[in-house]
C-alpha cells in the first residue's frame, strides 16, 4: 500500500496494538505525529521534556503490560531520553523509542546539519537490545514491527528505531509484515513436570512473583494456582499487581519484613517466577530460602545468578504458570487451613473486623497460628490470631510504656478476653 513514512509508522503501531504514545513534536518527527492525528486511533500524550516521555512510557508499560512508545527528535531530543531508557533496561520494561534523524543525504558526512547526531545509534545500543536505522521508506513498517517484537520476546528490554526526516515525508509502497502469534517462550515439558510434582508434594509452598508476571499477563494464572494450593504470594516491587493487594493470600512486596521473611525461610518450596532477586527485595541477598527453590524466567542468564536453583525452568511466565497449574494435583484448600505432617487440620481464620481495614494480608506462621500483617506508616506489625481491634493492642502497649492507666472507655483487647474466657473467667 502506498503511504508516507510517517503513515507507515502509525500503521505499524496500530498493528502492534499501541493506544498511547509519549513525546514532543519537532521538525524531525512531524510527519509521524501528523499521521497519528489524522488516523485518530492512537492518543498522543505531550510532555515538556523527552526524559519525562521516556519515564512515562516506562511506567505505562509496567502498569499495563503493553508496549510503551516514545516519539522524540534527533540529537538533543534523543539524548534526553537516555535516563528513562536506562531505567527501562534495568527493570526489564518494553519501551520503544522512535526518533527522527537528519536527511539521508547529509547523514554521516559531519557537515554540521541541524541536530546532527552521527553516532546516535551507537549511543542507543548501549541501553537498547536492538536499534534499527532505516534508510528506505519501504523498510519503515518492517523495522518498527521487528524491533517491537524483539524487545517484547523473552525478558523485555527497550529498543529504538531512527528514521531520516526525508524518508518520513517520502511516499512509497510499504508492506507491513504479519505479527508473530505468540512471542512467549514455551518451557521444557520435563522441567515443568518436576516443578508441578514438587508443588503437589509440598506442605508449605510459597509463590514469589516478580515483574515478569505483570509484563507477561500471568496474573490470573498466578492467582488460580495460589488458590488451588492455598499458598501465600510474595511480590517484588515490580511484581505488584500480579495478584490483587486485598487477596487473602497476598503478602505484598514486604519481602524484607520479619514476618514475611520467616514465612519464606521456613517454606519447603518457593516457586519464583519472573524475577532476578534484586538487592532491594532480598536485603542484598541476605534473605534465606530454606527449602527447595524453583525458578521460572524467560532469561536463562538470571536463573542461578543470585541463589542456587534446584528446579530451573526457562520460559514465559504466563505459559509456565498455566502448565504448572494443569499438572499439579490436589484440591484447593481453604486459605489458612493447610496442615502439616502430624498436625490436625484447624478451623479457618476468622474474618477481620470492619474496623481493621489495615489487616489485609494473612498467612500461616511456623507455629501454625494465623498472622495478620498491619501495613501502616509505622511499619509491619504482627497481631494475634483473633484480634480484630488493632488499635486497642497498640494503645495497651503504649499505656504500659508510659505508666498511664488505660481509659475506661477504651475497647478491651478481644484476644486477651478470648484467653480469659477459655480459662473460665467471667467478663466484668
Amino acid at each position: 500500500m502506498e503511504m508516507t513514512g510517517g503513515e507507515a509508522v502509525a500503521a505499524a503501531l496500530e498493528m502492534l496494538g499501541v493506544r498511547h504514545v509519549f513525546g514532543i513534536v519537532s521538525v524531525h518527527n512531524l510527519p509521524i505525529y501528523d499521521a497519528i492525528a489524522r488516523r485518530g486511533t492512537i492518543t498522543p500524550i505531550g510532555v515538556r521534556h523527552e526524559q519525562a516521555a521516556a519515564h512515562a512510557a516506562d511506567g505505562y508499560a509496567r502498569a499495563t503490560g503493553e508496549l510503551g512508545v516514545v516519539i522524540a527528535s534527533t540529537g538533543p531530543g534523543t539524548t534526553n531520553t537516555m535516563t528513562g531508557l536506562f531505567e527501562a533496561s534495568f527493570v526489564s520494561s518494553p519501551v520503544l523509542l522512535i526518533t527522527g534523524q537528519i536527511e539521508s543525504g547529509y547523514l554521516g558526512k559531519a557537515k554540521g546539519f541541524l541536530h546532527e547526531a552521527e553516532h546516535q545509534s551507537l549511543m542507543l545500543s548501549s541501553l537498547c537490545r536492538r536499534v534499527e536505522t532505516v534508510r528506505r521508506t519501504e523498510d519503515i513498517g518492517r523495522a518498527v514491527i521487528a524491533v517491537a517484537e524483539d524487545i517484547r520476546a523473552g525478558r523485555p528490554q527497550p529498543g529504538a528505531v531512527e528514521i531520516p526526516i526525508d524518508q518520513q515525508y517520502r511516499r512509497a509502497d510499504v508492506v507491513l509484515p504479519d505479527l508473530r502469534k505468540d512471542t512467549g517462550y514455551v518451557p521444557d515439558a520435563s522441567a515443568v513436570a518436576k516443578v508441578a510434582e514438587a508443588l503437589s508434594a509440598a506442605t508449605r509452598p510459597v509463590l514469589w512473583a516478580g515483574g515478569g508476571v505483570v509484563s507477561s499477563g500471568a496474573g490470573p494464572a498466578l492467582t488460580a494456582l495460589a488458590e488451588r494450593l492455598g499458598a501465600p504470594v510474595v511480590t517484588t516491587i515490580e511484581g505488584r499487581g500480579s495478584i490483587t493487594e486485598d487477596h487473602p493470600l497476598c503478602l505484598g512486596p514486604l519481602t524484607t519484613s520479619r514476618p514475611v521473611e520467616e514465612i519464606v525461610s521456613t517454606a519447603d518450596l518457593v516457586l519464583a517466577v519472573g524475577t532476578r532477586f534484586q538487592g532491594s527485595s532480598t536485603r542484598n541477598w541476605k534473605l534465606s530460602f530454606g527449602g527447595t527453590l524453583a525458578h521460572l524466567d524467560a532469561d536463562p542468564a538470571v536463573i542461578g545468578r543470585s541463589y542456587p536453583t534446584a528446579l530451573p525452568v526457562v520460559g514465559d511466565a504466563r505459559i509456565g504458570w498455566n502448565c504448572c497449574s494443569r499438572r499439579s494435583t490436589g484440591s484447593a484448600p481453604i486459605p489458612g487451613t493447610r496442615t502439616r505432617p502430624g498436625r490436625p487440620a484447624r478451623r479457618p481464620a476468622r474474618t477481620p473486623a470492619p474496623g481493621s481495614a489495615k489487616t489485609t494480608a494473612r498467612s500461616w506462621t511456623p507455629s501454625g497460628g494465623m498472622l495478620r500483617v498491619n501495613r501502616s506508616s509505622s511499619g509491619t506489625r504482627p497481631f494475634p490470631p483473633t484480634c480484630g481491634a488493632t488499635g486497642c493492642c497498640r494503645s495497651l502497649r503504649r499505656g504500659r510504656r508510659s505508666g498511664r492507666p488505660r481509659r475506661r472507655s477504651a475497647p478491651a483487647c478481644r484476644w486477651r478476653w478470648a484467653r480469659r474466657r477459655a480459662a473460665g473467667a467471667r467478663r466484668c
